[in-house]
């Protein structure tokens, strides 16, 4: 990653954005602490799929059971929040 303080960016702001578009990522730096990013946009898939390679997400199998569209909901009292903080409570969520 490159990193760039703010008054060079100021006077190199064209050479910058196009390194962005050409898939570089910018830190902007003022005093040494870094205050921004630049970085090129992702396609939604791109983004899935630097999540799934992180590990922050899985992939989901695309099948339902059969039954998902008729079996019978769960009952539970109270609001829907408040069942659930307690099924977060339940698991360590």
């Amino acid at each position: 990653m490159k990193s760039v303080q703010l008054a060079e960016l100021r006077e190199h702001l064209d050479e910058t954005i196009e390194a962005v578009k050409n898939g570089e990522t910018v830190q902007i730096e003022e005093g040494g602490s870094p205050i921004a990013t630049l970085e090129p946009n992702r396609t939604i898939e791109e983004t899935i799929e630097q999540l799934v390679q992180e590990g922050v997400i899985e992939r989901g199998t695309g099948k339902l059971p059969p039954d998902f569209l008729t079996r019978e909901l769960p009952k539970f009292e109270g609001s829907v929040v408040e069942q659930l903080l307690e099924d977060r409570r339940k698991n360590d969520w």
